[in-house]
């Protein structure tokens, strides 16, 4: 942990901006992260989820209690915990830019349940005990529906992270659903944002990222789930989202949000709700 800031504190030392790749998870950041670190690596450039000191804290202290992490989740948690607690130091001497994102909803939401599926709250040793016989589909389908980020409101990342730290109100920016990227200035706060719809990253990321950071020949890196998955693993996730099924009333409830309709057309919910649909 004292290497972590040691090392922090250096970088912050040593660069007048900040990059922050700073987003919900599973919406396509490591592949922002991968690009800029490889063309720009002298940069702090931070790939991270929280800077909600608040909100953070409650992460760590269940974390501490758990126990049950990896040897890198720990380190990026490590440096979540400075620069949360350091924040507002940052902020009034930096440059910042922040790259954020959105995705679908419920496949979003499914990446996230299959990434926490190993933890204590959900199946503890979920990989063995699967492979074992021990965990079935329906079970895992059943224990999906037990978590409570399958309900209710989407996309409520950016009030509790983007608006309270940055005072950014994510709704109050236009964004061009078809170019699948946006650009905002707030010279007021030296912050630079620029929002990215993952199912636009394939034709929009070269050219946002250029764009917004004023660089050329970007060679962008692009990953999907089977990149950090072993095979076993990428078909327990892929049966799992083709096992499946939602009812027309929840395809409403979840599409017919305000932010949903902010970042994507009607053809694009049209299409999500075909693919996710009990009819299908």
């Amino acid at each position: 942990m004292w290497n972590t800031e040691r090392k922090l504190k250096q970088e912050l030392l040593n660069n007048s901006s900040v990059i922050f790749v700073y987003q919900m998870g599973k919406v396509g950041s490591m592949s922002t992260y991968l690009t800029l670190k490889k063309h720009l690596q002298n940069q702090a450039i931070y790939h991270i989820h929280n800077l909600n000191s608040e909100h953070f804290s409650k992460i760590w202290k269940t974390m501490q209690l758990e126990k049950h992490y990896h040897a890198f989740t720990f380190g990026h948690s490590c440096m979540t915990k400075y620069l949360s607690e350091h924040i507002e130091e940052i902020k009034n001497q930096k440059n910042i830019k922040i790259i954020t994102g959105v995705r679908e909803p419920i496949a979003r939401n499914i990446s996230w349940f299959f990434q926490v599926i190993h933890c204590q709250s959900v199946f503890p040793e979920f990989f063995i005990k699967y492979q074992e016989g021990l965990i079935t589909m329906d079970e895992i389908i059943k224990k999906f529906w037990s978590q409570k980020f399958v309900y209710g409101k989407q996309f409520d990342w950016f009030e509790e992270e983007l608006q309270p730290v940055f005072g950014i109100d994510i709704a109050s920016i236009d964004f061009p659903k078809e170019k699948g990227y946006a650009i905002a200035n707030f010279p007021d706060r030296n912050i630079d944002l620029l929002v990215l719809k993952l199912e636009k990253l394939d034709s929009c990321l070269k050219e946002a990222l250029e764009t917004f950071l004023g660089v050329e020949n970007l060679d962008c890196e692009r990953l999907d789930r089977a990149d950090f998955l072993e095979a076993d693993d990428y078909l327990i996730y892929d049966n799992l989202r083709k096992s499946l099924t939602f009812s027309d009333e929840y395809l409403e409830e979840i599409y017919d949000q305000p932010l949903v309709r902010h970042f994507y057309t009607d053809e694009e919910i049209n299409k999500f709700k075909l693919k996710w649909s009990s009819q299908r």
